[in-house]
Formats: structure tokens, sequence, C-alpha cells
């Protein structure tokens, strides 16, 4: 049961962020001309990110101070650019636009109230900021909300700052100060509300990419938006932040006994069970047996983040973290890779936006043109915010960003050995912007990391690949069945052949030449 100063918590949290996202629907309208939606999706968590940075980078360089004040003068910076975004003829194809598309905003807004209700609910059943590593992110979030300054202090080294990739930590810091509610509460609050961003954001992505397709082979127009993209885009949440591994299948058939036999002596074994090796379920289970999984050894969900297992060259096992959003979510540890999911999102949307844009072609010269245009720097903005989130997303979707880019330009106008260093150029230029903006953060991280190795010795099981993503593989195997009777189904296996051979080729001479 909520109580009412739980659901006064919760609602100056959905109020502070549905304002963020209200300011930044000028700014997506205009950066994502492209999108069916025209990201009106990834308003919020874009509104967030600008104001974020704002209030970091001018706090980083001294102007402004770490405190309520500082944060309502990057608020006010945040709605300088709304205003910019919203200038001239926009206002009105704005308004005309939100007149033609008010029940799939009205789906989007519910399915993040939902998602943001719900889930503060199940945080709600387990509140305590316990375990793992929740104390840890907890002292970052404390440590910058009593921060003079940035860097912030690190909670436990006296006199140093942190030196951890800690913007997921600040925006949380920020909306914590903003809204008044304790630390603590502002943990669980924060958890529920990643859950409901990243809810929102693919599914906008998922209604974007249905339109298109519909709109491909029946040619209908932006002001006509049909019933089906609404309903397919609830299936982006469903298997993004809901839909696991197959291993809680396998508990289930492990629990009843399936695929286990009693030997003379009464032993259970099961050579299935042995062959596909993952830890506690190559144990035999408990009598009686129940299709309700029962197993004592262990939390039963915890065993889903386990499911790969390396071997060593003595056949040793070596435990693999190998966590998906749901277990995320549900262990709610704030770590970066949580806190980057709705930015990661917006990086996807910006990539589709310029798959959809019809006059990449002609833009001979790449990113160069960009640099002096806004688009480019908000989208380095984007790019380079992930590096300061969750390190490792940063060059994936730079890389995400400019195969696209390649791939466009090669759809219409050919192959040609060009293509390749125009790959290697952009991605370097949206690299370098990236870093540049959040140049202060780099300037006093220093990285435990000491370089990279390659992985010669641990292999992974293909079958473990298929417990871990099989559930996912469906929508596409399904869309592959679908596209099976397609005329141009030739041609296309075709082409995906060669790029299929070309791109393991590529990695497999990568992968000895590094090694």
């Amino acid at each position: 049961m909520i109580m009412f100063p739980d659901l006064f918590r919760f609602l100056s949290w959905y109020l502070l962020i549905s304002l963020l996202g209200l300011v930044s629907v000028p700014v997506v309208f205009r950066f994502f001309p492209h999108l069916p939606s025209r990201g009106f999706a990834f308003a919020r968590p874009l509104g967030l990110l600008i104001w974020g940075f704002i209030f970091w980078l001018f706090t980083s360089l001294g102007i402004l101070q770490n405190n309520l004040g500082g944060q309502a003068v990057a608020f006010s910076g945040l709605l300088a650019v709304a205003t910019w975004a919203a200038w001239g003829e926009r206002i009105a194809q704005l308004k005309s636009w939100l007149r033609q598309n008010t029940r799939t905003l009205l789906a989007m807004e519910l399915l993040f109230l939902g998602m943001f209700l719900f889930w503060t609910i199940i945080r709600g059943m387990n509140p305590e900021v316990a375990y793992t590593e929740k104390p840890m992110e907890l002292a970052f979030i404390n440590s910058i909300l009593r921060s003079p300054g940035f860097p912030p202090q690190d909670p436990w080294l006296s006199g140093y700052a942190i030196s951890y990739y800690y913007f997921g930590y600040v925006l949380i810091a920020m909306l914590t100060r903003a809204t008044g509610v304790l630390s603590a509460v502002a943990f669980n609050l924060s958890s529920a509300l990643w859950f409901a961003l990243t809810a929102l954001a693919v599914y906008g992505i998922v209604y974007d990419l249905v339109f298109c397709w519909q709109r491909k082979k029946s040619g209908i127009a932006f002001s006509n938006a049909p019933r089906s993209p609404r309903l397919a885009g609830f299936l982006g949440p469903l298997y993004i932040l809901i839909v696991s591994t197959l291993e809680g299948a396998l508990e289930t058939l492990h629990s009843a006994g399936v695929f286990w036999k009693a030997g003379a002596n009464g032993t259970l074994t099961s050579r299935f069970w042995t062959w596909l090796s993952i830890a506690d379920l190559d144990q035999p289970p408990q009598a009686p047996f129940s299709w309700i999984p029962s197993r004592s050894s262990g939390w039963l969900w915890w065993r889903g983040s386990r499911v790969l297992q390396d071997l060593n060259l003595d056949n040793q096992r070596i435990e693999v973290i190998d966590e998906f959003p749901f277990f995320s979510y549900l262990l709610s540890d704030l770590h970066p890779h949580v806190l980057a999911m709705p930015f990661v999102l917006i990086a996807v949307g910006l990539s589709l936006n310029l798959f959809l844009d019809p006059g990449i072609a002609q833009n001979e010269k790449g990113l160069w043109s960009w640099l002096k245009r806004p688009a480019f720097w908000l989208v380095a903005l984007v790019f380079g915010s992930l590096a300061f989130i969750n390190t490792w997303d940063f060059p994936i979707y730079v890389g995400l960003f400019c195969a696209v880019w390649g791939y466009s330009r090669y759809r219409v106008l050919g192959w040609n050995r060009g293509l390749l260093w125009e790959f290697l150029k952009n991605g370097l230029i949206l690299g370098v912007a990236g870093i540049v903006l959040y140049l202060p953060f780099y300037i006093g991280f220093s990285s435990q990391a000491g370089g990279l190795l390659p992985s010669l010795e641990f292999m992974t099981r293909g079958v473990h690949f298929w417990v871990l993503f099989g559930a996912l593989l469906v929508p596409i195997i399904a869309w592959l069945i679908f596209e099976w009777r397609s005329k141009e189904l030739p041609i296309h296996l075709a082409k995906g052949f060669k790029v299929t051979v070309f791109l393991l080729t590529v990695l497999f001479l990568l992968m000895a030449l590094y090694g």
C-alpha cells in the first residue's frame, strides 16, 4: 500500500521529469525530423541529459556552484535551447503534429506513467539499499550532493575526486536535490524512473520501425498514423525489459525431473544436463519433483545472470556475469550499464533518424560538413555522454552511427573503397567531438584498466548463447519466416551472405592479428 508521503515523492519525480520532457519537445521535434514519432519518446531523457550537461560543465569550470541555484541556472539554459529549437515556423509545425498524433502521444504517456508506478511499487516491496554494490552507488550520490564543486569528492579517500564514470549519478543527484527527497528514497525512485524511461524510449523506436515498414508497404503519410504501430510498440518494453534468458524455463524442467533417470543405486543422472553444463542445473533435483522451481542452492533468479560458463585450459569453470535488463532492475543496483540504457536508446534513435534521411547520399564530405550545424553537436553530446555514463557504450554506438552512415550511402551509391575510409573518418570525428565536450571529466580521470587483452583461452559454448539470447531471437526468426515469401528474397539472401562473410572474415583477421 502506498502512503500519502510516498505518493507525494513519486508525484514530485513524475512531475519534474515530465517538465523536463515537455520543455524538450521542441528540441526532439527539430533534431529527429525523419522519425514518424519525431523523437517524442526521447524528450524526457534528452531533456535530463542537456540539463545535466549544462550544470556539470559550468560547475566543473567554476562558473556555477553545486547547489539548487546552480541547477536552476542550468535549467534556464535548457529553456534557452528549447526556445531556439521552437523559433520561427517550427512552433506552428509542432502544434499541428501534436494535434495529428494525439492517440500516439497518449499511449506513450500512459506507458511511461504505468511503468514508473509499476516499478516504484516493486521497489517499495524491497526498498533496502543494502547488499551487492548499492551502498557504493548511494555513497556516490551522497558525495555528489555534498561536494562544493566537480569533480565530486571521493567518499572513501579524503582529498581525492571520484575516479569513475559518474555522470549518471550526477543526474540522479540533480533530481534528488530538486525534489527534496532523501537520497535513500531517491535511490529506489531512480531505479523505477530509469525503468520507465527505457520502456518509453524503446517503445518509440519500435513504433517508428513498424510505422516506416507499413509506410513503405502501403504509402501512408505521417498525418495518418495507423493503429498497428501503436500496438506493436508495446512489444519493445516487453522484450527489452521483461523477457529474459531461457534459464527460467530450464529451471522449471530441472525441478520437474525432466531428462533425469535413476540408476540401479537410485542416483539420478542426466546426459542432457551434464552436456548443458550450467552450474546448479547439472546437479540432481530434489525429490519430490515439482513444476514449480524450488531449488534450495541460492537465489533462483540469480542463476539467470550466470548462464555463461567459460572453461580454462585445466577444464575448470570460470563464472561469467551475463546480466540482462530484467535481472538488473530486479537486483536494482544502479550500475552504469543500467543508467546508460535510456541514453543508449537515444543514440539508437539518432542512428535510425540518420538511416531514414533521404539526403545522406548527397553528403560527400561526411560528418565534416556537419561541424557547423547544431545537429552534429547534439549527436556529439549524446554519444559523448555514453563514455561519461558507461564508458564501453561509447565506441559501440559511435560505430553503429558511422556504420549506418556508410550503409545508407552504399544503398544509394553502391560499393566503393572510400566507404571504409569514410566510416573510420566519421568515427574519429564523432569520437573526438564527444571527448572534447566532456573534456573536464577526462582531465581528472584515472582508470584502473591497463589496456585491452585478447581472450584466446576462454571460449563460450554455442548452446549457452542460445540459452542467453534464444527468447530474443523469436521476433527475428518470425520476421524471417514472414519475409520468406518475398519476391526479392534471393537477392536479399545473397547480399546478406556477402555481408556476413565479409564481417566474419574481418573480425577473424582482427582477432588473429591482435592475439
